[in-house]
């Protein structure tokens, strides 16, 4: 079951979304779509992201026009970085 609110009200713009579509479905429809999942509980958009920064032993990322930091699992970073032409 997926719960978007609060955080992602300010990235989405819409108070509340209830699913019980996983992310794992959703993820698999719209990777053909330019989405990437980049943490267990993050998809996004890659057309969207602004930058991939390192903080700590971590990454992050920002969309564009959005001040919230997305985390970047160590398991999917390869992939992220390979989808935006960061790496071979």
């Amino acid at each position: 079951r997926i719960h978007l609110s609060a955080q992602g009200a300010a990235v989405h713009r819409r108070d509340t979304l209830i699913s019980d579509t996983t992310l794992e479905q959703f993820s698999q429809r719209l990777e053909a779509h330019s989405f990437i999942r980049v943490h267990r509980s993050y998809l996004v958009n890659l057309n969207h992201i602004a930058s991939l920064k390192t903080r700590g032993r971590g990454h992050e990322i920002y969309l564009a026009g959005v001040d919230i930091a997305i985390p970047v699992a160590r398991s999917r970073l390869g992939a992220l970085k390979r989808a935006v032409g960061i790496a071979p």
